[in-house]
């Protein structure tokens, strides 16, 4: 399942724990291709005292927006549906 993404992540570094619950997980596989996207041209960015850094952005496919959560170097790290968020931003909006 894991080489079926990897064009979809190219040029970007990719944790353990991101292959294994990530890409590995039939129920958030499918995040895949919108990560990179995300990552690149977010709407929101919020840096956490660890180092790792939050970025989400809408995906109109999903209905809702995407969290991807990237290490202080840059490598993938966690993606997952932030419907949450969606709903914050259009209480805010």
């Amino acid at each position: 399942m894991y080489i079926t993404f990897v064009e979809y992540l190219e040029g970007f570094e990719i944790t353990p724990y991101f292959r294994e619950r990530v890409l590995g997980d039939p129920v958030r596989a499918h995040l895949a291709p919108y990560v990179a996207e995300t990552v690149n041209d977010f709407e929101h960015i919020e840096a956490q005292e660890d180092g790792r850094v939050k970025h989400w952005r809408y995906v109109p496919e999903l209905g809702h927006h995407l969290l991807v959560i990237t290490t202080a170097d840059g490598a993938l790290f966690n993606a997952l549906d932030d419907s949450n968020f969606t709903r914050k931003q259009r209480r805010e909006g």
